[in-house]
């Protein structure tokens, strides 16, 4: 079953009362945090059976040979074994394998294992209290790593999640998106290895979402954001953000940011290379709700992406339903994420994963700290400065100043040039966003990267500058200016990592609103970005350069 003109259809079993309507609308709400006010359609039916066995077990026997199966115990000869942790150890049986020619069976910690004649029976002996094993109060080093992966391991999902939901090419294909997981007051935890510019300058998404809309939010609701005033990087990035409530407790904040081809404006695509004003480059908004008590405002986004078409010259999208399809993917995705973080509260309590969410940041601050001193000895307390230009020759100047008795670092961009008429501008956001990318590619440690990762950093960036410009300049360019400012910091800090600090993006099509009739025709268009390789070293080969296409017809 599906909503008439949406693309997701799920797999209903016959309810008990025989009401598809409700279960359909349940599991919907349930799947993708939202119901629709659309007619539900049937795409296909079908019936599944089950076979029998010509003689019918006798359940006084089955039951008898199982209980004999459970007095029968003997102990293989292992392949291979491995010590448990110690705390784990104390008379449980398992984890083990159990092969044969047809099958694997995995029999986990508190489960054990019969086998009768015909059958192999798995009892659960015991229901594992993982909350018993961990208090509020203090952290566990071992535990510690386990939860900084669980939680990278949740982001990633729903990055996978994303990619299979979703209908654009730019998404789908080009995986120009990212997801991560933030705590209650907005502050980064974890990610999954998505695109780095996204990662870090989402917290100020969240963080804005969180101080405009307080304690307002309740469960069922979403938002989406995509104005650089709002912590966003260039307007084709939309954000959508779903605060997770454990109980009525806000826990989390999940959120899925992802590069959209087409959201209107002056340009074809949602690259557009002569943009001068932020109005020229498409639909912009600070703050929006599209999910409100788990109904899904349709109606109201769709009218903000026509209303770019009131705007001198501008188009409105060439593709709204994928632009609204991606949308609802994103928020499935978030709806996915909040699923595996209420799970993880269920299986540790909500102290002990909010202990060691605090615990992930400050392992990282201690790991950042500690790459300052290191830099700071092997320099010989010198500061560190670089400088690159932009094509249109504005520089883009650093100053990497350490202290290293405090572990901290001042990262001064005094020098840089000033913002431009043009969209080779970026907010703020992204030059914090660079310096993380760039600290947490340094750092030998497997840490997530996450907000605490600047806490030791003081970062100046002089206002009105291209890396600090005014909230109405353009900033179409920003996916050029943010790798450059990145190759900058490396370039400080004397990394070989830099590649050709370009995107390479072009597109071109048809259709929109003619500028000067104002006549709208049916159109298409076409976005390729070139993907860029990197230069050889003294001990490694070059990275050659490929090609990723972003169609739309």
């Amino acid at each position: 079953m599906q909503y008439k003109g949406m693309d997701t259809i799920l797999s209903i079993e016959q309810p008990v009362d025989g009401d598809y309507k409700s279960a359909f609308t349940e599991s919907h709400l349930r799947e993708f945090a939202f119901k629709a006010d659309r007619d539900i359609i049937v795409d296909s039916i079908t019936l599944r059976g089950t076979s029998k066995p010509s003689a019918h077990e006798d359940a006084a026997a089955l039951q008898a040979d199982i209980e004999a199966a459970k007095h029968w115990r003997f102990k293989p000869e292992s392949v291979s074994s491995q010590k448990k942790h110690p705390k784990k150890a104390n008379g449980e049986k398992g984890p083990a394998i159990i092969t044969d020619e047809t099958q694997t069976i995995l029999v986990e910690n508190g489960y054990e294992c019969f086998i009768a004649s015909r059958h192999v029976v798995i009892d659960r002996y015991k229901q594992e209290d993982n909350s018993k094993l961990l208090n509020s109060d203090k952290v566990n080093p071992i535990q510690l790593s386990c939860f900084a992966n669980r939680c990278m391991s949740i982001a990633e999902q729903m990055g996978n999640t994303l990619q299979r939901t979703s209908i654009s090419t730019s998404i789908k294909e080009r995986l120009d998106f990212s997801c991560a997981i933030f705590s209650p007051n907005g502050n980064l935890v974890a990610n999954a290895p998505h695109i780095p510019i996204h990662l870090g300058s989402m917290q100020f998404a969240i963080q804005y979402q969180h101080q405009l809309w307080g304690d307002k939010l309740k469960h069922g609701d979403v938002l989406l954001t995509n104005h650089p005033e709002a912590g966003g990087t260039h307007l084709p990035d939309l954000t959508v953000v779903t605060p997770a409530f454990y109980g009525n407790e806000l826990a989390f904040y999940v959120a899925s940011r992802g590069h959209h081809a087409d959201i209107g404006g002056i340009g074809i695509t949602s690259m557009i290379p002569d943009s001068k004003e932020l109005w020229q480059e498409g639909m912009a908004v600070k703050s929006m709700k599209i999910v409100s008590s788990g109904t899904f405002l349709e109606d109201e986004i769709r009218d903000l992406f026509n209303k770019v078409s009131e705007y001198p010259g501008c188009s409105a999208t060439r593709r709204l339903n994928d632009n609204i399809s991606d949308i609802k993917a994103k928020i499935s995705v978030n709806q996915r994420g909040i699923t595996l973080i209420q799970q993880l509260c269920e299986e540790y309590t909500l102290p002990v994963v909010h202990l060691y969410m605090h615990g992930i940041q400050d392992n990282a601050e201690v790991a950042i700290k500690e790459l300052f001193r290191n830099v700071h000895r092997d320099m010989k307390g010198k500061p560190l400065r670089a400088v690159d230009w932009l094509d249109d020759g504005s520089p883009i100047q650093l100053e990497v100043t350490i202290d290293s008795d405090e572990g901290t670092a001042t990262f001064d961009f005094e020098g840089t040039g000033a913002q431009t008429y043009g969209n080779m501008n970026m907010p703020i956001s992204i030059t914090h966003s660079a310096i993380i990318y760039v600290l947490r590619a340094m750092v030998d440690m497997d840490i997530p990267l996450n907000q605490v990762c600047l806490n030791p950093c003081r970062i100046r960036v002089p206002e009105g500058t291209v890396l600090n410009p005014s909230p109405t300049v353009a900033i179409c360019g920003s996916t050029i200016s943010s790798q450059r400012v990145t190759d900058v910091i490396l370039k400080a800090f004397g990394a070989a990592a830099a590649s050709q600090g370009c995107a390479n993006s072009l597109g071109w099509g048809m259709g929109g609103k003619d500028p000067l009739t104002g006549k709208v025709t049916p159109g298409w268009n076409y976005g390729e970005t070139v993907g860029r390789g990197s230069g050889a070293g003294p001990t490694w080969h070059g990275a050659s350069m490929n090609t990723l296409p972003m169609i739309l017809v």
